[in-house]
C-alpha cells in the first residue's frame, strides 16, 4: 500500500500518472483485506514520505527549465539585456501566478485527503478488530451495530478516495500544462536569442553600411570637386571653341575671296594661253603648209632621181625595238633570286633588258636582266606604307605608278628615281592602278571602296570617280577613253570616261567566279580575265562577249590577286597556279600549250612577258622571282 501511494503522489516524474491508474489502484488497496500491524509506523513513514515528496516535487517543478549559467554576457550588454528579462519575466510570469497557486491549493488539498484517507483505513482496521473482539463478546447485536458502522466508513473511504482520485487528475493536468508551458517558454528563450543574434548582426551590418556610407560621401565629394574642374575646363573650352569658330569664319572668307582672285587670274592667264595658242596653231599652219610645199618640190625632184638612185633604198634604216616578233615560249629557267623580303605581288618588263617588281614589303624595285648568269639591282623605290598590290609603265617609259594597301597610289619618275606624285582619296585598298593616256597624264585606280578614280597629272586633282558597286581587283586600259575593270562580283566592266554617267558601266560581262585579274596585248584587241575558279576567259571589248574560255587540271588559283597575261601577239595565255607550275595555253585551240615547272614551292601570285615575247617572268608567295628564257644573248 506504501508502494502505490508513493508512486501516484510522486510528482517528481516528467509525466505524471493518469487519473485512471491511480483510482484502479485505490480500488485494490480496498479490495484487499486490510493489514493493522503496525499501523502507527506506516502512518508515519508515509507522511514523512509524502511531505518530503511533495516538497521535493514542487521545488524541482519550481526549477527554472535553463541554468543562469547557459549564457555568456557580455558586459556592454548586460543592463539593456537585464531590462530586456525583467520585462520578459512581467509578460511571460504574470499570467501563471495565478496557476502556480491554485496548483499548490490542489497539492496541499490532495496531501491531506491522503493523510485522512490512511486515517480511516487505520480506524477500519481498528473497527474491524473491534468488532472481532466485541462479536466473540456480545454476539450478534453488536455484530449489526458494527456492521452499519463498517459500511458507513466504507462510504466515507469511498468518498475519499474519490476526491483523492479527482484532485490526483487535477494534478496531472496541472503538471502536463506546467510541463508545456515549460516547453514554450524554452521555444521563446530560443527564439529571443535568435531574435538578439540577429540583432547582432543587424547591428555589425548597420556599422558597415555606416563606414560605406561615410567612404563614399567622401569619394562623391571628390567626385564633386572633379566635376567643377572638368566644368570650368569645358567653359574654357566653349570658349576656346567660339573663338576658333570665329577665326574659321575669318579665314573661310578669306579663303573664298582668294579662290576668286586665283579664278580670275586663271581665267586671264587661260585667256592668255588661248592667244599664244591661236598665234602658235596659225604660226604651225603657216609652217606645214610652207614645208608641204618644199615636201612637194623636193619629192618631184626625188623621183626624177630615182632611177639612177636605187641604192637609196637598202641603205634605208628602220626602228624595230617596238617591233613584236613570233612569241617563243621558253622552256627553262634562266635566273631565279629572292628579290623582297615578303610575298611578291607583281612582275612588269619594263623593256627587253629589264623589269620591276613589287611585294609586301612596300618596295618597288627595278633589275637588269642583261646578264645571262646574274641579275643585278638598279633602284629600290620607296615611299609606301603597305604593300604593293600593281605597277605599271607608261608608253614612254619614264614613270611607273604602283598602287598600294594604305589606300593610295604612287608615281616615280624612270630617270632620277623621284617620287612625282601621291594620289589619295580611295577610302580601302588600291588593288590596280594604270596609265590610260598616250602622253601619261592621266592615271586610273581601282580599290576596295567599290569605286574608280580617274587623275590628272597636270592639274594634280581627280577628274572622275566611277562607281562600280563592288571591290574592284584590277583594271586595264583599251583606249585612250576606254577602261576595263574586274571585280569580286564575277564581273568585267567597261566604262567610257567621256561620259557624263559615271554610275554604271557602258558594258558588262558575269562570268564562273570572282575575277582576280585582267590583261590586254599590246595590240589592245582581247582582254584575259582570271577566275579564282581556276578558268581564264579570252573578251572581245567590243562585243563584251566571252570568244575563248581556257580549263585546266593543272591551273588552280591560289589568291584573289593572281595575276594573267597575254603574250604580246595575244596567241598565249599564261597563269600561275598554287602548285608552283606555270600553266600557258593557247588561245586559238583552246588547249594547254606547256605546263613549266621550277623552283616554286608556293602558289604563283603574278607573271609577265617580255616585249619580244622571248622571256617570262613568274614570282611567288615565296619571295622568288624567275626569269624564263631559252636565248643566252
Amino acid at each position: 500500500m506504501s508502494n502505490s501511494t508513493s508512486e501516484t503522489s510522486s510528482p517528481t516524474s516528467e509525466t505524471a500518472t493518469p487519473a485512471s491508474e491511480t483510482q484502479t489502484t485505490y480500488s485494490s488497496e480496498l479490495s484487499s483485506p486490510p493489514n493493522t500491524d503496525n499501523v502507527d509506523t506506516k502512518l508515519e513513514n508515509i507522511s514523512s514520505g509524502e511531505e518530503a515528496g511533495v516538497s521535493r516535487s514542487y521545488e524541482q517543478q519550481r526549477t527554472p527549465v535553463f541554468s543562469p549559467h547557459a549564457f555568456r554576457i557580455a558586459t556592454g550588454d548586460r543592463v539593456s539585456l537585464l531590462q530586456g528579462l525583467r520585462k520578459r519575466n512581467l509578460r511571460e510570469s504574470t499570467p501563471f501566478v495565478n496557476l502556480f497557486q491554485e496548483h499548490e491549493l490542489i497539492y496541499n488539498r490532495v496531501e491531506q485527503l491522503q493523510k485522512k484517507t490512511i486515517q480511516l483505513q487505520i480506524d477500519n482496521e481498528r473497527l474491524k478488530q473491534t468488532k472481532d473482539a466485541s462479536f466473540n463478546s456480545q454476539g450478534e447485536h453488536s455484530d449489526s451495530h458494527l456492521r452499519n458502522e463498517l459500511s458507513e466508513l466504507e462510504k466515507r473511504l469511498y468518498e475519499t478516495q474519490r476526491d483523492l482520485t479527482t484532485a490526483l487528475r487535477g494534478k496531472d493536468e496541472n503538471s502536463q500544462k506546467i510541463l508545456d508551458l515549460n516547453d514554450k517558454i524554452r521555444q521563446k528563450d530560443d527564439a529571443l536569442a535568435q531574435r538578439d543574434q540577429k540583432m547582432r548582426n543587424l547591428e555589425a551590418e548597420l556599422e558597415s553600411a555606416k563606414k560605406t556610407i561615410s567612404q563614399m560621401s567622401s569619394k562623391i565629394e571628390i567626385l564633386e570637386e572633379q566635376k567643377q574642374v572638368q566644368a570650368d575646363e569645358y567653359s574654357l573650352l566653349a570658349l576656346s571653341c567660339s573663338q576658333f569658330e570665329e577665326r574659321l569664319l575669318k579665314s573661310e572668307e578669306e579663303n573664298r575671296l582668294i579662290l576668286q582672285q586665283c579664278v580670275k587670274f586663271k581665267q586671264q592667264f587661260a585667256d592668255q594661253l588661248n592667244d599664244k595658242n591661236a598665234e602658235f596653231i596659225a604660226g604651225q599652219a603657216a609652217a606645214r603648209d610652207k614645208k608641204v610645199s618644199d615636201n612637194v618640190r623636193e619629192m618631184g625632184e626625188k623621183l626624177k632621181q630615182l632611177d639612177t638612185d636605187k641604192e637609196a633604198i637598202f641603205t634605208t634604216k628602220y626602228d624595230v625595238t617596238n617591233l613584236i616578233l613570233a612569241t617563243d615560249i621558253p622552256e627553262n629557267p634562266r635566273n631565279t633570286l629572292e628579290a623582297h623580303t615578303d610575298e611578291v605581288t607583281c612582275v612588269r618588263f619594263l623593256n627587253n633588258n629589264s623589269f620591276i617588281s613589287a611585294g609586301v614589303d612596300r618596295f618597288v624595285k627595278i633589275w637588269d636582266c642583261t646578264s645571262a648568269t646574274q641579275i643585278k639591282p638598279i633602284a629600290t623605290l620607296s615611299s609606301c606604307n603597305g604593300a604593293v598590290t600593281c605597277i605599271d609603265v607608261d608608253q614612254q617609259e619614264s614613270c611607273v605608278v604602283a598602287s598600294s594597301y594604305d589606300n593610295s597610289s604612287r608615281i616615280w619618275s624612270l630617270k632620277d628615281h623621284r617620287l612625282k606624285h601621291s594620289l589619295t582619296g580611295h577610302t580601302g585598298k588600291v588593288m590596280a592602278a594604270r596609265f590610260i593616256s598616250d602622253d601619261s597624264h592621266k592615271v586610273a585606280t581601282g580599290s576596295y571602296d567599290r569605286t574608280i578614280k580617274v587623275w590628272d597629272l597636270k592639274q594634280r586633282l581627280c577628274s572622275m570617280v566611277l562607281h562600280c558597286h563592288s571591290s574592284c581587283t584590277d583594271l586595264v586600259a583599251m583606249e585612250a577613253n576606254l577602261l576595263c575593270s574586274g571585280h569580286l562580283d564575277k564581273r568585267v566592266r567597261c566604262w567610257d570616261i567621256r561620259r557624263s554617267q559615271t554610275d554604271f558601266a557602258t558594258n558588262e560581262v558575269l562570268l564562273s567566279g570572282k575575277v582576280t585579274s585582267v590583261h590586254t596585248g599590246r595590240e589592245r584587241r582581247d582582254i584575259l580575265a582570271c577566275t579564282k575558279d581556276g578558268q581564264l576567259h579570252v573578251i572581245d571589248h567590243r562585243m563584251m562577249k566571252v570568244t575563248a574560255t581556257l580549263v585546266s587540271d593543272s591551273l588552280k588559283i591560289g589568291a584573289d590577286y593572281c595575276r594573267a597575261t597575254l603574250s604580246p601577239d595575244g596567241r598565249f595565255a599564261m597563269a600561275g597556279s598554287s602548285d608552283g607550275t606555270l600553266v600557258i595555253f593557247d588561245v586559238n585551240s583552246q588547249n594547254v600549250s606547256k605546263i613549266l615547272k621550277a623552283q616554286h614551292h608556293s602558289v604563283i601570285l603574278c607573271t609577265a612577258w617580255s616585249n619580244d615575247g622571248t622571256k617570262l617572268l613568274s614570282a611567288d608567295k615565296g619571295k622568288k622571282v624567275i626569269l624564263w628564257c631559252d636565248r643566252t644573248y
